[in-house]
């Protein structure tokens, strides 16, 4: 049984009743193996699962990637405003981002936070391919973990 879990002691629950971790979207490579990575080691659960999701921006023509790329910055603006998400940004030094999309989604500018969302950051968080070549990219941004069995 997986477990989808984000911060420290969501982690820590999982670590101790389920076999694996989902992570959230809007995990990076570099947060999963700075943070969730020291997390799941400190529980010393051999065998643990850890899944990392990307969002996908696909499409079959450049009209249609554009509408995904769209889709996928909008996705992140809105996770970004969350509070909880803040220290995901911040290890990438895009932590006063966040606070800015926070105070805005509260005055609901939600169209406006797409805005902030800079072109780096999807990267992060997405593979982007046409529609046929889609398969041979997705293993680029996805993170499969165990600590062995």
């Amino acid at each position: 049984m997986l477990l989808a879990a984000a911060g420290p002691r969501m982690t820590a629950a999982a670590c101790a009743v389920a076999d694996g971790l989902i992570a959230h979207p809007l995990t990076s490579r570099r947060v999963a193996q700075e943070q969730l990575r020291p997390r799941i080691a400190a529980a010393g659960r051999p065998g643990f699962e850890l899944s990392r999701p990307v969002l996908v921006i696909t499409g079959r023509s450049e009209a249609g990637m554009g509408l995904a790329r769209a889709a996928v910055r909008r996705q992140i603006a809105f996770y970004a405003s969350t509070p909880a998400y803040r220290s995901v940004l911040e290890l990438d030094g895009a932590g006063d981002l966040a606070d800015r999309l926070w105070v805005m989604s509260r005055a609901g500018e939600r169209d406006a936070m797409t805005d902030l969302i800079p072109d780096q950051l999807p990267r992060e968080f997405s593979v982007e391919a046409l529609a046929g070549a889609l398969a041979g990219r997705c293993t680029r941004g996805s993170t499969a973990y165990s600590t062995g069995s």
